[in-house]
Formats: structure tokens, C-alpha cells, sequence
């Protein structure tokens, strides 16, 4: 019995084909069966994200870049792979995706960086069937939830990185210098986050917790705060990821953040002048049952206060929108109503502030729609306001008549706080009169309001 079971095993180990074509004693990089398509070690000192465009060139630069990399240093770099689907370029980064299902990315991207000219949708289609794909699932794959899903979570990171370009490398959480990705460039990077990742796994930060830090010193004001400026750390560097008591007292908790740049302001006697620097409200401001988009939980709570009839309060509310999804489950979006109560014509913005109050609340709880970035429209009626919140027009206008009250204690309310102009946008508690250019730049300030507290730091 012994000897037909030594056999079997024999036999099974004979039948099994090798896991990995590589020499006694080399190293390799080995593919990782994640939700991205990976190559390294988990617990790799440097780790690369690729965010890219498969079927454009710049981005097949890139991937053969970061590929090399990965290949060269299989110990210690983790190269992870972010298809994105910018532009017209829709099919090839989810077939990539879909490839990446069956075990066929890397095969899949290397042939199609390799081809020249580039193939277009239908070659994009041909080589992934010509690879294994199922044709009807390869046929599909730009229209799968799954893949559209993946490739907007792609976009999302992307965004908070910040990629600021549609092809972007970052090496623990910071993005590579703009200016290319030839081989030697991404080499000489590599070379100084291999250098940063060691000084502080002396400190004891490593992995997740390292790459937060370094996307969070990306949005600091002064890069240079911790280093001599010649782009690379040195042996004998005073520690600049561990904290001391004495650090504490020194510098405080965190970097800091880059100073916002305001938008417009609806109000014509603010709106020629500078608006003031951001400030702590004196209370926070009655949220209860407001229009809001996101969780109740979330963690970066963001309010608008503004008139709806404003240029700048929509563009406000339009462009922050888009937050709620990057940061899923993090942070939620409300307005309160913000009128000037001494113009002539407050009456009619603090009734079109009511219909916005009971569309929310009889409809889908957000009646505002998301202008694209640039485009003005007309101020909304009550119809618009009813037909964005998916409610009959009818029932917001019987709404409207008794709700001037409730409008004007949340005004009353916010004039307390201190808000004295509109669009003003508090985040953390702090107010930022004009709001922000785009959701990019409030991006900053969430980053800063989601960044580890003391302790957290202290526990690396």
C-alpha cells in the first residue's frame, strides 16, 4: 500500500507542470491571482502602481516599464497593474480586465504593447479570443458590471492618488517625477523609494501603512520638509516616518495642507473682493433630513450652503457630486440653504430654496442636477428641482407653501455658525467661503480630514 501510494505521488509530481520556468536559485516575479492583476511579493519593500490606458502607446510604454521593473527586482518591487477606460479607448482595458479573469493579462498586454501599428477594437477582440477568451465574453466584456465596476474603482484610485495624466506610476503612494518612463528614469525612482521604504521599515512602516503616508505627503504644502532637497534620502537623515515625543512638540501630527483655491461667490459684494481664509464655524450646521448624497456614517461629512438660484452654489454642488463616489462610503454631501434675505427678490429665492428642501424630501433625497464642468444653465424652477428628484411637481408645489419658515431658521442657523456668503463649503467643521475650483482640489482637504489621527501614527 505504502509503495502504490509513494508511486502516486511520484507519478502526480512528474504529471504537474512547473509552477514558474526559472533556474535553481532565481528569483522571480510571479503572477498574483488579486482583484488587479499583480506581479511580486506581498511584503515588497517598493510597491509600483501602474495606472493606465491599454490600446494607447503612451501607456504601453508604461506597462513595459513597470514590467521590466518588476523583473529586474522580482524581491523587492510588487507591481500592480490599474486598467483605465479614458477616452475612446472602452474595449481594450476591459478585455484586458477579462483576461485577467482567465489568467491572460500579462500574455494579453504583452501582445498587445508589442503590436505595431496599435490594433484597433476589432485586433483588441481577435487577440483575446486568439489567447483562450470565450468569443461572446470577450464580445461582452465592455458592457460586464463586474468589469465596468473594476475599471471605475481604477478611476477612483486614480483620482485620490492624484494621477493628474491618464498614464501615471506611483511607487509607495507617491507619483513618479512627470517627464517620462523610460526604463532608466523609472530605474533611478525605484532606486529612491527602494532608499525611503528602508529607512522607514527601520521605523517600523512598511506596506499599506507606508504607501498612506507617501500618498498623504504628496498632498502636503512643502515637499522638501524632510529632506535636503536633492531628491533622495541619506543614510544619516533625521527619522521622517516614526514619531517621537520631541517631533511632536516640534512639528505637529501631520503635514501641511496645500492652501485651497477658491471659486466664485454668488454674492456680488464679495464676489469682486478676496474671500477670507478658511475658518472654524462657531457650531455645526442642522443637517437632519437635508438633500445629502452618501452614507449618514460617513466619515468626511461635506455641506454646501448656498442659493440654489447661483451660479456658483450649482457648479459647487455639481462638481463636489463626484466625490461621493470616489470615496465610497466616506464621505457624504449635503446643502443647507443659504439666502441674502435683504434683497428685493428673497422671497422668490427662499420659496425656490423650499422647493429644492421638498423635493429632496419627498423624491430620492437629492434634487440638483450635475452640470458638466464650463456649462451655465438657467437657475432651476420647481419642475426641474421635482424631475431630479424623481417626485411629482404637484406635491413639491403643495410642499413649498409651508416651508418658508423651516427655510429661514436653517439660514438663521447658518448665520450663527458663521457663514456670511454663499457658496460657502464646510468640511471637518471648517468653513472654505467660495468653495473650490473642482472636486480635485477639495480632494486635498479630505485627504487631510481622512489622514491617520495621533494615534494611529504613533501605533507604525
Amino acid at each position: 500500500m505504502a509503495g502504490r501510494l509513494a508511486l502516486a505521488v511520484v507519478a502526480a509530481l512528474v504529471a504537474a507542470p512547473p509552477l514558474v520556468a526559472a533556474r535553481p536559485g532565481r528569483i522571480v516575479a510571479v503572477e498574483h491571482a488579486e482583484a488587479t492583476p499583480t506581479l511580486g511579493r506581498a511584503d515588497a519593500l517598493v510597491t509600483v502602481d501602474l495606472y493606465f490606458v491599454p490600446g494607447a502607446e503612451p501607456s504601453h510604454a508604461a506597462y513595459r516599464a513597470v514590467r521590466e521593473l518588476a523583473q529586474r527586482h522580482p524581491a523587492r518591487v510588487r507591481a500592480r497593474f490599474w486598467p483605465r477606460a479614458v477616452g475612446a479607448r472602452q474595449g481594450a482595458p476591459a478585455l484586458a480586465l477579462a483576461a485577467h479573469r482567465v489568467g491572460k493579462f500579462f500574455a494579453y498586454m504583452d501582445a498587445l504593447a508589442a503590436a505595431s501599428p496599435p490594433l484597433g477594437p476589432a485586433g483588441s477582440l481577435a487577440l483575446a479570443v486568439e489567447l483562450g477568451l470565450d468569443r461572446d465574453v470577450a464580445a461582452r466584456a465592455s458592457r460586464d458590471p463586474a468589469l465596468a465596476a473594476a475599471l471605475a474603482a481604477a478611476d477612483h484610485r486614480a483620482f485620490r492618488v492624484p494621477a493628474m495624466q491618464a498614464v501615471e506610476i506611483v511607487l509607495n503612494g507617491q507619483p513618479m517625477a512627470r517627464g517620462g518612463v523610460a526604463a532608466n528614469q523609472l530605474e533611478q525612482a525605484y532606486q529612491v523609494a527602494l532608499a525611503e521604504a528602508r529607512l522607514a521599515a527601520v521605523q517600523g512602516l512598511t506596506g499599506g501603512p507606508l504607501r498612506r503616508w507617501g500618498r498623504l505627503h504628496t498632498y502636503c504644502a512643502d515637499e522638501d520638509a524632510d529632506g535636503d532637497g536633492d531628491g533622495g534620502p541619506s543614510a544619516d537623515a533625521r527619522p521622517r516616518y516614526a514619531w517621537s515625543l520631541a517631533r511632536l512638540l516640534d512639528e505637529g501630527t501631520a503635514c501641511a495642507a496645500a492652501p485651497p483655491q477658491p471659486a466664485r461667490i454668488d454674492d456680488p459684494l464679495l464676489a469682486d473682493g478676496e474671500p477670507p481664509p478658511p475658518r472654524l464655524l462657531a457650531a455645526p450646521l442642522p443637517t437632519a433630513g437635508a438633500p445629502a448624497l452618501g452614507p449618514p456614517g460617513a466619515t468626511v461629512p461635506i455641506v454646501v450652503a448656498c442659493n440654489p438660484r447661483g451660479d456658483a452654489c450649482r457648479a459647487q454642488l455639481s462638481s463636489l457630486a463626484a466625490l461621493v463616489d470616489v470615496y465610497e462610503g466616506e464621505v457624504r454631501l449635503s446643502w443647507t440653504p443659504f439666502v441674502d434675505l435683504g434683497f428685493e427678490a428673497a422671497a422668490d429665492d427662499v420659496a425656490l430654496a423650499g422647493a429644492a428642501l421638498c423635493a429632496a424630501e419627498l423624491g430620492d433625497g437629492w434634487p440638483f442636477a450635475s452640470d458638466p464642468p464650463g456649462v451655465r444653465r438657467e437657475p432651476p424652477g420647481l419642475a426641474d428641482l421635482a424631475r431630479e428628484a424623481h417626485v411629482d411637481a404637484a406635491e413639491v408645489g403643495a410642499c413649498v407653501a409651508g416651508s418658508g419658515d423651516r427655510v429661514r431658521t436653517l439660514i438663521a442657523a447658518a448665520e450663527r455658525a458663521g457663514v456670511a456668503a454663499g457658496p460657502t463649503v464646510i468640511i471637518g467643521g471648517r468653513a472654505y467661503v467660495g468653495g473650490f475650483v473642482d472636486a480635485r482640489a477639495a480632494a486635498l482637504v479630505v485627504e487631510q480630514a481622512l489622514a491617520p489621527g495621533l494615534l494611529e501614527q504613533l501605533a507604525y
